[in-house]
């Protein structure tokens, strides 16, 4: 059986991805899905960095963190990201694939800023997933 582990929100904290990283390696993950927010940060460069080196097969999934900087690149975006942080937010975009049969989302399926919980009723839920054919989503 293969094992996957997804990350989210890492905006630029390299501790605790240093931490979260460490842990994958002891659980023998397979395969990392970086489900969006990369960026940004105040250790953004240095968390791409480590992604970029990690030793395990990952796919990228752009958030809306990650979309704003694209924005940028369009001129359109924020200004508030460093220059030397541009290329590889354009590789993190150049890296979005799809494993399998997983949808993986970065907030909900129709929105990458929408939230819910655990304690979201059904009645909301059931409308955020609709017409997804996946049987596993992240």
């Amino acid at each position: 059986m293969r094992r996957l582990a997804a990350i989210y929100d890492i905006h630029g904290n390299l501790p605790a991805l240093e931490g979260v990283l460490e842990d994958i390696r002891a659980a023998g993950v397979d395969h990392v899905v970086v489900g969006g927010d990369v960026l940004p940060g105040p250790m953004a460069h240095e968390a791409l960095a480590l992604l970029a080196a990690l030793n395990i097969p990952t796919t990228c999934i752009m958030g809306n963190g990650d979309r704003e900087v694209l924005e940028y690149r369009k001129g359109m975006g924020s200004n508030t990201i460093p220059e030397q942080f541009r290329e590889m937010m354009r590789w993190v975009a150049r890296s979005l694939q799809e494993l399998g049969n997983v949808l993986f989302f970065h907030a909900t399926p129709r929105s990458d800023t929408e939230m819910f919980s655990s304690q979201t009723a059904e009645t909301t839920l059931l409308p955020i997933f609709a017409g997804i054919d996946e049987p596993i989503v992240v």
